[in-house]
């Protein structure tokens, strides 16, 4: 069973995909703050105290005024990056910083990202599998009707995810 240290989050891009957050983005830019709340703290909730270290990085064109370029709030790494950058610069710099890369994982569904950290020997795993994985998956729009008991997303042991992440989980 492989566990990692490090839990680098491309923001953004895992938001779209956790139905607690994107949900907020209907109010348009008012809800960004609360998107990303929501996204934090259901990073902070699946958290252990002996699980890994999880730093979401967020692009700075949309981050709050007077927000510094990185705090912690409810125990996870926030990041911002400066303006003059974005986040996947900023995730592949922490990619290229770690002394560990089979213990760092990157969350992210950027192509570039997840190409990145694999040439690097880093975990990668999409923003949507995560998303499922912590039981918050925002479910697709379909253009065709649904099929009585057709399943949207396939079945998935949260639990046994969760301990392979060394995150706590509710199920």
């Amino acid at each position: 069973m492989h566990r990692y240290d490090h839990v680098i989050v491309d923001g953004y891009n895992l938001l779209h995909a956790v139905d607690s957050a994107a949900r907020h983005l209907r109010k348009g830019k008012a809800g960004l703050a609360d998107a990303r709340g929501a996204l934090i703290r259901l990073l902070s909730g699946a958290r252990r105290p002996s699980g890994p270290h999880i730093t979401v990085v967020f692009d700075a064109t949309r981050a709050p005024k007077g927000v510094p370029g990185d705090e912690t709030v409810l125990g996870v790494e926030v990041v911002y990056a400066p303006r003059s950058s974005d986040a996947d610069t900023v995730i592949r710099g922490m990619i290229d910083d770690t002394d560990r890369p089979r213990r760092t994982l990157v969350v992210s569904s950027d192509r570039e990202v997840v190409d990145y950290a694999r040439l690097c020997g880093v975990g990668r795993i999409r923003s949507g599998e995560f998303a499922t994985k912590l039981g918050d998956r925002r479910r697709p729009r379909r253009r065709r009707p649904r099929d009585e008991g057709e399943d949207i997303d396939p079945p998935v042991d949260v639990a046994d995810w969760a301990e392979w992440m060394g995150l706590d989980v509710d199920e």
